[in-house]
């Protein structure tokens, strides 16, 4: 489903770059995200502080999806 909302997004001309660059930044988030939940956790003894950075963060994200141009109609790739 991803690659399809991205190539519908950026266009199949970029694909694969814009489909790269979001899996190494997913595969960043997936190794940095649990060390730093541990970390937060062991510092608090509560995993309420990363439930709060986690929805901050998603609807951080959520705005700047919202913020992205849609695709001209009619444009052609």
């Amino acid at each position: 489903m991803m690659p399809i909302l991205v190539a519908d997004r950026f266009g199949r001309h970029v694909l694969g770059s814009v489909y790269g660059w979001l899996t190494f930044f997913m595969g960043m988030g997936g190794g940095i995200g649990p060390f730093m939940g541990g970390l937060i956790y062991d510092w608090s003894g509560s995993y309420t502080y990363v439930w709060q950075a986690n929805i901050v963060i998603l609807v951080c994200c959520a705005l700047l999806m919202l913020g992205l141009a849609p695709k001209a109609a009619g444009v052609r790739e």
